[in-house]
C-alpha cells in the first residue's frame, strides 16, 4: 500500500497545489464577475441602437415623438440602474438633460417652421421636467451629508430642496395638463372628420337605395353602402369616445397640478418658518 509523502518536499508539493487551485478558483470568479458587465454592455448597446432607430424614424416621420420619449427613458432607466453611486447618476442625468433641452428647442422650432404640434413641446417639456425633478431628488441626497455644528443635516438646505423638487414637479403637472389639452384639441378635429365622412357614406347609402327600387344598381351595392355607412358611423362613435376619456384625462391631470401647487405652498411655509426668526 502506498503511503502519502511527508517531509519538506511533500509540504512544498501541497503548497504547490494549493497555490494552484486558488489561482484557477479566482480566475474563474473573475471570469464569472465580468459576465453580468459584459450583458449590461450589451443592453446598453441594444437600447442605444433603439434610441438611434427612434429618432431617425422620427425625423422621415415613420416613428411618434412619444416613441423617441420611451426609448430614451428605457436608455436612461438602463444606465441609471448600473450606477453604483449618487454622483454617478448626476453625471448621467446631467447629460440626459442637456440632451432633453436641445430636443425642446428643436420640438419649438418645428412649431415655428409649420412642422410639429404644440404636443411635441409639451411632451419635451413634460419629459426634462422630469427629469429635472429626478436630478434635485439624487442631489438631495447626495447633499444629505452637508452637516452643521450640531452634527445633523441642515434643516434649511433640506427645505430649500424640497421647495425646489416640489416647484418641478407643478411644471410638470402643468405641462401634463398642457398635453392633454392639445390631445383632445387633436380628437376633436378627428370627430369632425369622422362625422363628415359618415354624412357621406349616409348619402351615399340612400342614393344607392333609390338606384336599387329603380333597378339600376344590385342589392349588393345596397349591402355594401349599408355596410360603409355603419362602418363610418362606428369610426365617428370611436372618435367621440376617446373625446369623452381625454377630457376626463384633462380633469385627472389638473386635479394632480392643483395638488402640486398646494404641496409647493406647504414646501414654502416650512421653509419661511425656517428661515425667518420667532418673535
Amino acid at each position: 500500500m502506498l503511503r502519502p509523502k511527508s517531509g519538506p518536499a511533500a509540504f512544498v508539493t501541497l503548497s504547490f497545489a494549493l497555490l494552484v487551485l486558488g489561482l484557477t478558483a479566482r480566475s474563474v470568479i473573475a471570469d464569472e464577475a465580468e459576465k453580468p458587465r459584459d450583458l449590461r454592455q450589451e443592453r446598453l448597446d441594444a437600447l442605444h441602437k433603439v434610441v438611434e432607430y427612434a429618432e431617425k424614424g422620427f425625423q422621415t416621420a415613420r416613428a411618434t415623438y412619444e416613441e423617441v420619449i420611451q426609448a430614451n427613458i428605457e436608455l436612461l432607466n438602463a444606465q441609471l440602474e448600473y450606477c453604483e453611486s449618487n454622483q454617478e447618476r448626476i453625471e448621467i442625468l446631467k447629460q440626459y438633460l442637456g440632451e432633453l433641452k436641445k430636443a425642446e428647442e428643436l420640438a419649438q422650432a418645428r412649431v415655428h417652421a409649420g412642422r410639429g404640434s404644440d404636443k411635441e413641446v409639451q411632451q419635451a417639456k413634460a419629459e426634462r421636467l422630469r427629469v429635472e425633478i429626478e436630478l434635485q431628488k439624487v442631489e438631495a441626497k447626495e447633499n444629505q451629508g452637508v452637516q452643521f455644528e450640531g452634527g445633523q443635516p441642515d434643516p434649511v438646505i433640506i427645505a430649500k430642496q424640497q421647495v425646489a423638487i416640489k416647484s418641478a414637479e407643478l411644471r410638470m403637472a402643468q405641462a401634463q395638463v398642457a398635453i392633454s389639452v392639445a390631445k383632445s384639441e387633436t380628437l376633436k378635429a378627428l370627430v369632425t372628420e369622422a362625422a363628415a365622412a359618415e354624412s357621406v357614406e349616409e348619402q351615399k347609402m340612400k342614393n344607392a337605395k333609390q338606384l336599387f327600387e329603380k333597378n339600376v344598381v344590385s342589392s349588393g351595392e345596397v349591402a355594401l353602402r349599408n355596410s360603409e355607412h355603419a362602418a363610418a358611423k362606428a369610426r365617428r362613435a370611436a372618435a367621440e369616445s376617446e373625446v369623452a376619456e381625454s377630457r376626463a384625462q384633462i380633469q385627472f391631470n389638473q386635479a394632480h397640478a392643483e395638488l402640486a401647487e398646494l404641496e409647493l405652498a406647504l414646501a414654502e411655509m416650512h421653509l419661511n418658518a425656517l428661515i425667518t426668526p420667532e418673535r
